[in-house]
């Protein structure tokens, strides 16, 4: 009489009680599966070495034997190399009091002469010419918008070359704006608002506020990139949150200016 067998299904060893019915005893597997051993070379010990043999410079990892250098020692290595190739690099040579100067004298001068076209100097009949100037102007405020919509977005993702060409195009962009800005003024000369009612002191208002912001971001703007370029990224990044509500308020509400006054008949 047969005592013992194996049943091919499922693998299982078993014997035969005394009545003759199967009794199990115990499960093999099929596949038995097993770690093999830790390769030398992906064993790390608690003293920060490789235990096994050296492997080839251009793989990039830790030789026989050579410590880790810590996580903290590389970061600042890599800092202060970075560090010396942007100084090395700069392209403003100006020290900050250099460039406060610098930058106040240009924003006066720039505002002096935006006050005098704008309210002393009277067009010299080129409306023809000018005629489609600001809807250019609008486009141009409505892109600048959008530009440093998408460049604080990149800054945000840790996109930084990303960051710097879109504003830099934000900033080629207002300043198209101001180029046209002088041209139509000092060739068409001032446009009256024709609203009436309570529409008036809604569009002078908004009006105002455009301009004194707009006196006040654009040295903000310069002192933004002056930084940016200079590598002062702490005092870039604290004033450059002043900067783009500031900018982003001025392009808007240039947008809604010009609809104001070229584009709703009241």
């Amino acid at each position: 009489m047969k005592t013992s067998g194996r049943n091919s299904c499922t693998d299982r060893v078993y014997t035969l009680n005394r009545d003759g019915q199967p009794r199990r005893r115990l499960r093999r597997p099929l596949v038995r599966h097993r770690r093999g051993p830790v390769r030398p070379d992906e064993r790390r010990a608690l003293t920060g070495t490789l235990r096994g043999p050296s492997l080839p410079p251009s793989s990039g990892a830790i030789r026989f034997g050579q410590t880790q250098t810590p996580r903290y020692e590389m970061d600042r290595t890599r800092r202060d190399a970075r560090k010396a190739v942007m100084s090395s690099s700069r392209p403003i040579g100006l020290t900050p009091k250099q460039f406060g100067a610098a930058n106040a004298l240009f924003t006066l001068a720039a505002m002096s002469f935006l006050v005098w076209l704008i309210y002393f100097h009277e067009g010299n009949g080129g409306a023809s010419r000018a005629a489609s100037l600001p809807r250019i102007n609008a486009i141009l405020n409505g892109s600048s918008a959008v530009l440093i919509s998408l460049g604080l977005r990149a800054i945000k993702q840790r996109k930084r070359r990303l960051h710097m060409q879109l504003m830099v195009a934000a900033f080629a962009s207002s300043a198209l704006f101001l180029v046209n800005y002088i041209y139509y003024h000092f060739s068409h000369g001032d446009t009256q608002f024709a609203g009436l009612g309570v529409i008036r002191p809604i569009y002078f208002t908004v009006l105002i506020s455009h301009v004194l912001l707009s006196v006040v971001t654009f040295p903000m703007i310069l002192t933004s990139f002056y930084l940016a370029l200079s590598d002062r990224l702490v005092a870039h990044r604290r004033l450059s949150k002043w900067t783009w509500a500031g900018w982003m308020y001025v392009s808007i509400t240039g947008v809604v200016v010009y609809c104001m006054l070229h584009v709703i008949r009241w």
